[in-house]
């Protein structure tokens, strides 16, 4: 004997329940998948999604979904797929704006809201007093000065004047300590870098007898940029800064990269805080 659930019959044998189902308007069979659906809008969704093509069609379609359609990807949240816009799309993430280039993106005042023509209009637009006038505190103990950009703000650590005593080797050590991914430094040699004759340079193959004589070499451009495309290296972290405030390979759109220039305005410790 066999049993339907959904209709709450019993059939002499399985044959006579398999026909049941092929005939009844409460049962509605995928013959691939042998699903048995309750009515046939559900088998038509369930025909739409077993394809590639027919979830993206879907995915478009809906206003439900966080989807990408030039990568044909799905991303968890909105603010996952404005990042991806972001960094493959010439999108602004803040501002929800989509550009059809990246020099228009670079042109596009994210402060602002605002757009330029041309490289000029931006310099001007940067250089008037709606930017130069805000000021951040120096996060420094003690400290009471003030600066109106990152670059500042590091170059006084890095010169040794803030009143909370930072240097340059203490800023380095404190980045180098949060950028655990080196998303913004290289990495620091360690024993494994032993050869079996002398500690190797894993970017250029040169040789030393003591760890710390390759970690002072790996330390001469400390800083990159971490948009993979650019290959900029820097020696101070304030060179970096400058490079990403300049906007001239447009790293400065990447949220990961705002959200740090903002951390560093709360502390040097707080750059990665990302």
């Amino acid at each position: 004997m066999s049993h339907c659930d959904r209709c709450e019959r019993w059939f002499p044998h399985d044959q006579a329940y398999d026909q049941h189902r092929e005939n009844s308007n409460n049962h509605w069979i995928c013959d691939s998948c042998d699903i048995d659906f309750k009515n046939q809008e559900s088998r038509e969704q369930h025909y739409i999604f077993q394809s590639e093509e027919g979830l993206n069609s879907h995915y478009r379609q809906s206003g439900e979904h966080n989807y990408c359609a030039q990568c044909e990807e799905v991303f968890g949240d909105d603010d996952e797929l404005w990042d991806h816009a972001e960094e493959e799309h010439n999108a602004c993430s803040p501002c929800r704006q989509r550009f059809n280039s990246r020099e228009q993106l670079q042109r596009h005042d994210q402060q602002c809201g605002r757009s330029f023509q041309t490289e000029r209009d931006v310099r001007h637009h940067i250089n008037s007093n709606v930017h130069q006038s805000r000021t951040f505190p120096c996060p420094g103990d003690g400290c009471s000065r003030t600066f109106n950009s990152a670059s500042a703000l590091t170059h006084h650590f890095e010169s040794g004047t803030c009143a909370s005593k930072m240097t340059r080797e203490q800023l380095n050590r404190l980045v180098v300590r949060a950028d655990r991914k080196n998303y913004i430094t290289q990495m620091w040699a360690t024993e494994r870098s032993w050869n079996g004759e002398a500690y190797e340079c894993f970017l250029c193959q040169d040789e030393f007898n003591a760890l710390s004589g390759l970690n002072q070499h790996l330390q001469d451009n400390i800083y990159k940029c971490p948009k993979p495309d650019c290959g900029n290296e820097f020696r101070t972290l304030s060179g970096l800064c400058q490079h990403v405030e300049s906007g001239t390979c447009g790293v400065k759109s990447f949220k990961r990269v705002r959200k740090a220039m903002n951390g560093l305005m709360k502390g040097p410790d707080n750059i990665m805080s990302v």
